[in-house]
């Protein structure tokens, strides 16, 4: 089953917020019989998955010429999973478990009809925890990783007063905590319209991802 829900409210014409939720469940089961000795045993295997998301965002508008965005939201996804080897009287027991969490503050200053800047700060945590378990041989492991991004940006854009030629240009600095790495983002966007059905568009960036990962080698769940 999955559930979703959205709430518009805006208590002022120069505020608004935006709530927002999401969960997903499945869940599978089964049973395995087998032979064990002289008896035979029938035992349940199952895996289940769930995602979950839940964000809010608020604008307020100070004035004409200059906007506030306030954002943060959560995501997570877990998996539990319990895998039955009847003939080999053998369990394994896998958990995974991503959560994500995002929190951004952005402002845009309007000086005119044609001229555009915005400029903000975000920040990003994501964490992945794996757990695996054997009863026969006995195994266990837990392993658990965090990264954390800081990003800093700003940027400019201009439109003529013919709205035919527009011009962005900006930069967005990241910082990866645990690689210790700073990483620059230019970005640069030209485009003119030459005719009623023929526009020139002109764009280079720098774009660059992150994310922390658990290896898991098994090939059952």
């Amino acid at each position: 089953y999955d559930l979703s829900g959205k709430v518009l409210w805006d208590p002022t014409p120069d505020d608004r917020i935006r709530i927002s939720f999401l969960n997903i469940y499945n869940k599978i089961a089964y049973d395995e019989q087998g032979q064990v000795g002289a008896s035979v045993e029938v035992k349940t295997s199952s895996l289940e998955q769930r995602s979950q998301a839940g964000g809010i965002s608020i604008s307020h508008k100070w004035s004409s010429a200059w906007i506030t965005n306030l954002e943060g939201n959560i995501s997570s996804y877990s998996l539990a999973a319990v895998n039955q080897d009847v003939s080999n009287e053998q369990r394994l027991l896998q958990e995974n478990d991503v959560v994500e969490l995002y929190g951004g503050i952005d402002t845009e200053w309007l000086f005119s009809k044609q001229l555009r800047l915005p400029a903000g700060y975000q920040f990003r945590e994501t964490g992945i925890t794996n757990f695996d378990e054997i009863n026969n041989p006995t195994f266990s492991r837990f392993v658990k990783e965090v990264i954390r991004t800081h990003a800093g940006f700003m940027e400019g854009e201009y439109n003529s007063p013919d709205s035919k030629t527009h011009f962005s240009a900006g930069l967005r600095m990241n910082y990866y905590d645990k690689l210790s790495e700073f990483r620059l983002e230019p970005r640069v966007t030209v485009s003119r319209k030459l005719a009623r059905y023929m526009t020139f568009e002109l764009q280079g960036e720098m774009k660059s991802q992150v994310t922390t990962q658990v290896i898991d080698f098994q090939r059952d769940f």
